[in-house]
């Protein structure tokens, strides 16, 4: 099992239920389709998380290296159906960070 992690703020006047919602609509699409096995979305509320960490934290777990190739390569098509459920998710963020693990790493980034 291979772990993506993605932590991310949203920009200044986005609602966090419609973030929250249209990344479960658009993850859910993915997972349906077989691009990934699963994923968790989690934020941290009240300030509780060390100062270089964003607000919210999604995790997309695959199978392998292969599956997750599989899902940017599609993802990366930017084709209507792709762009459409993701639009609303991407500008909603104003910055990131992204990371790779193996299941099971527990180095903190």
């Amino acid at each position: 099992m291979d772990i993506y992690h993605i932590w991310c703020d949203l920009k200044p006047g986005v609602s966090d239920m419609e973030f929250v919602t249209s990344l479960h609509r658009y993850l859910d699409k993915l997972r349906d389709d077989g691009q990934l096995v699963t994923y968790r979305i989690t934020r941290a509320k009240l300030g509780f998380k060390p100062p270089q960490l964003r607000e919210f934290h999604i995790t997309l777990e695959f199978e392998n290296l292969m599956q997750l190739q599989t899902a940017f390569d599609h993802v990366a098509t930017r084709t209507d159906c792709v762009f459409r459920r993701c639009r609303p998710v991407i500008p909603a963020e104003a910055g990131h960070r992204f990371r790779r693990m193996p299941a099971g790493d527990a180095r903190m980034v």
